[in-house]
C-alpha cells in the first residue's frame, strides 16, 4: 500500500548575536570557531591598559622611592643637607640683621626655601613657624613643654629670649643661633626628597595617562583599520571587481560582516556563472533546435501540400507519405520534447515533489526491468547485476521514472548494440548507487549534442537529494545515480503509525 506525504520546507532559524566571549558555529556559514565580540575586546582593552598604566606608575613610584633612600634619606647626606641650610639661614640672619621676632624677613626666608621648614623658639616660647611643618622633633617637643611647667613666673615676664640649657640639648636639627635681638633655638628639617618624590609620581602619573590613552588609541585604530579595509574591498566589488576576495580575519562582528560580504560576492558569482550558462545552453539550444526543426517542419509542409492537392498516383503512396507525415510530427514532438526539458534545468530549482513511501527493491527492479525489457527488444546486449535490500524509501516516483527514462533513452540514441551495456544496482556506504556503462557508437561520436537530457538527470537527482555522475571517453560513456539513504529513509515512528492505521488500530 503506497502511503502518500507531502514534503515540507525546512524553517529558516534566526541567529542573533550576543556581547561576550564564546564559542561560535553557524550552520551553513563559512565561519566557525570562537568569537570575540568587540564590545569583550573593548572592555578587555580597557582593563589591560588600566593595569599596564597602574604597572607603570607603581614603578615609578618604587623607583623613586629608591632614589630617596639612597640620595636624601640617607644619614650622612641628610646631615649635609641641614648644615648648609643652617649656614645660609645664619648668613641670612647676620647680612640682614634679622631679630628672633621679625616675622616677616623670617617668613621671606621660608618663600625662598620652600622645603625647608624651621621653627625659632626658647625655652618657654615659640617666636616663629614656618607655614608648614611635616615633621617635628616630637621628643624634643615633650622635654619644651615640661620645661615650661617648671619655669617660674619672673622668668616668663621677662624681656628677651630665655634657653633653659638643661632642657634644651643642640643636635644637628636643633641648634643655637645668633639673632640681632639675642640668641633663639632653631629647629630645622628639609624636605626636598618629598620635592623630588612629588615630582617623579607626577612624571609617573602623566606617563601611565599618556600609556593608558595611547593603548586605547591604538585599539581603535586597529579596529577602524579593519572596518575601513572591508569598506574598500567592498567599494572594490561594488565597483565591477567581483573576482576580488573579502579577506576577513579575526573572530568578531567585522570578521562576520566581511564573511557576510563575500558570501554574498560568491553568490553574485554563482548566480552570473548560471546566467551565462543558461545563456550559452539557449544559445545552443535555440541553434540546434531551429536547425532540426525547420527540416522535419519542411518536410511535413511538403507532404501535406502533396497529399492537399491529389499529386499522389496510387493509395500506397498515398499512405507513404501519411507514414513520412507521422515520421516528422514524432520527429517535432522529441523537439518539443527537449524543450521541456530544458527549461526544466534552467527553470524554477524549489518545484514541490509528491513523495510516496515505497519498496525500494520492487521501485528500481520493476524501472529496470522494463528499460532493460526495452533494450532487449531493440537489440542491445545488456549485463544487470541487481543486489538491493528490501528498503522502504520517500521518492517522487514520476521524477524518478522521468531519471531513467532519460538515462535510458540516451543509451538508444548513442549506444553502440554490439557491445554490452552493464547495469548495477547496489547499496554503497548508505547509499543507493546505480550505474550505467555502455560502448558509445560510431555514429554517435560525430553527433553534436547539447547535453540537455544529461543536465535534466542532474537536476531531477539533485531535487531529490541524490547526485548523477557521468563521464564520457572516446569509447566508453558512464552514469552514476547515487541517492543517499538518509535523505529518503523513513522514521520508524512513522512506519509503525501508518501500519497501525492499515491494521484499524490507532496507539493512544
Amino acid at each position: 500500500m503506497k502511503r502518500s506525504n507531502s514534503s515540507k520546507g525546512n524553517s529558516k532559524k534566526k541567529f542573533s548575536l550576543k556581547k561576550g566571549i564564546y564559542l561560535f558555529k553557524k550552520g551553513g556559514s563559512s565561519y566557525e570557531g570562537y568569537f570575540i565580540s568587540l564590545g569583550a575586546k573593548t572592555a578587555i582593552c580597557f582593563v589591560c591598559s588600566l593595569l599596564i598604566a597602574a604597572a607603570i606608575y607603581f614603578l615609578f613610584d618604587s623607583a623613586g622611592e629608591q632614589v630617596v633612600k639612597r640620595y636624601y634619606k640617607d644619614p650622612e647626606v641628610m646631615r649635609k643637607t641641614i648644615n648648609q641650610k643652617f649656614e645660609e639661614f645664619q648668613e641670612y640672619v647676620v647680612r640682614n640683621e634679622v631679630s628672633g621676632q621679625d616675622r616677616d624677613e623670617l617668613s621671606k626666608w621660608a618663600k625662598k626655601n620652600t622645603y625647608t621648614f624651621f621653627t625659632v623658639y626658647d625655652s618657654y616660647h615659640t617666636y616663629y613657624e614656618s607655614p608648614w611643618v611635616l615633621d617635628f622633633n616630637r621628643e624634643a617637643d615633650k622635654k619644651l613643654v615640661v620645661a615650661k611647667e617648671d619655669i617660674s613666673q619672673k622668668q616668663l615676664t621677662s624681656s628677651g629670649p630665655y634657653i633653659d640649657s638643661s632642657v634644651v640639648k643642640e643636635d644637628f636639627r636643633n641648634r643655637i643661633l645668633t639673632f640681632s635681638d639675642g640668641q633663639y633655638l632653631v629647629h630645622m628639617e628639609n624636605y626636598s626628597a618629598e620635592r623630588f618624590k612629588g615630582r617623579v609620581l607626577i612624571i609617573g602619573f602623566l606617563v601611565s595617562l599618556f600609556t593608558f590613552i595611547l593603548l586605547i588609541v591604538v585599539f581603535n585604530q586597529r579596529v577602524l583599520r579593519r572596518l575601513s579595509r572591508i569598506t574598500t574591498q567592498i567599494m572594490e566589488v561594488s565597483g565591477g571587481e567581483i573576482y576580488k576576495e573579502i579577506k576577513a580575519k579575526g573572530h568578531d562582528e567585522l570578521t562576520l560582516l566581511a564573511k557576510g560580504a563575500d558570501d554574498m560576492r560568491r553568490s553574485i558569482i554563482r548566480r552570473l556563472e548560471n546566467e551565462r550558462q543558461a545563456f550559452e545552453a539557449n544559445s545552443q539550444l535555440i541553434t540546434s533546435m531551429s536547425h532540426d526543426i525547420r527540416t522535419p517542419l519542411t518536410s511535413l509542409i511538403g507532404y501535406l501540400d502533396i497529399i492537399q492537392k491529389n499529386k499522389y498516383t496510387s493509395q500506397e503512396e498515398l499512405f507513404s507519405y501519411i507514414e513520412s507525415c507521422k515520421n516528422k510530427s514524432n520527429q517535432l514532438k522529441e523537439m518539443s520534447d527537449k524543450l521541456f526539458q530544458y527549461f526544466l534545468v534552467f527553470g524554477d530549482n524549489d518545484a514541490s515533489q509528491d513523495k510516496e513511501v515505497v519498496d525500494a527493491d520492487l521501485l528500481f527492479q520493476q524501472l529496470l526491468t522494463e528499460h532493460v525489457a526495452e533494450l532487449i527488444s531493440n537489440d542491445f546486449v545488456v549485463d544487470m547485476q541487481f543486489d538491493l535490500n528490501e528498503l522502504l524509501v520517500e521518492l517522487d516516483i514520476f521524477a524518478v521514472r522521468r531519471l531513467f527514462d532519460n538515462v535510458f533513452s540516451n543509451m538508444m540514441k548513442y549506444a553502440e548494440p554490439t557491445d554490452s551495456i552493464i547495469i548495477s544496482a547496489m547499496m554503497q556506504d548508505e547509499n543507493i548507487v546505480i550505474s550505467f556503462i555502455n560502448a558509445i557508437a560510431k555514429v554517435a561520436r560525430k553527433v553534436e549534442s547539447t547535453k540537455i537530457g544529461l543536465k535534466t538527470c542532474e537536476k531531477i537527482s539533485k531535487n531529490m537529494g541524490g547526485e548523477f555522475i557521468y563521464k564520457e571517453g572516446n569509447r566508453f560513456f558512464k552514469a552514476v545515480i547515487v541517492l543517499p539513504i538518509n535523505a529518503v529513509k523513513v522514521e520508524d515512528e512513522k512506519i509503525e503509525e501508518d501500519d497501525a492505521l492499515e491494521d484499524g488500530t490507532v496507539a493512544i
